[in-house]
């Protein structure tokens, strides 16, 4: 969101488009020649509202028991399939509405994990 960026030939966000000029007054976005237009301006215009649900685990697994596997050696399989970070409901515009740090620049998302698996018992 730094038109400074631009000019300097970095990726900014495409927001800048829609930024205030005479013929756009109702624009989202200050003037690119604002004094506070950067992020080190005083200005609340880059606090947003964070609030999330996230579905952050799922785990579903069966267990075959002995009397299911009948005559063979084995006494018991699980199979089983776990997820992390499975989706974030959110109006958030950032990486991650909850960064590991106190602000979201320059921190990558939470990553996302699946797994499958089988434990045997013999």
């Amino acid at each position: 969101m730094n038109p400074s960026y631009a000019a300097s030939g970095l990726n900014v966000s495409a927001d800048l488009l829609n930024a205030w000029t005479p013929s756009n007054p109702n624009a989202t976005v200050p003037s690119l020649s604002a004094v506070n237009a950067t992020l080190e301006g005083s200005s609340d215009r880059f606090l947003f509202k964070s609030d999330f649900v996230r579905l952050k685990n799922v785990s579903v697994g069966y267990t075959f028991s002995k009397k299911t596997l009948g005559n063979l050696p084995i006494n018991s399989i699980k199979v089983f399939a776990q997820a992390e970070n499975v989706y974030t409901f959110t109006g958030w515009k950032g990486f991650d509405v909850e960064p590991i740090t106190t602000y979201s620049l320059n921190v990558y998302p939470n990553p996302k994990t699946y797994s499958l698996g089988v434990n045997v018992d013999f």
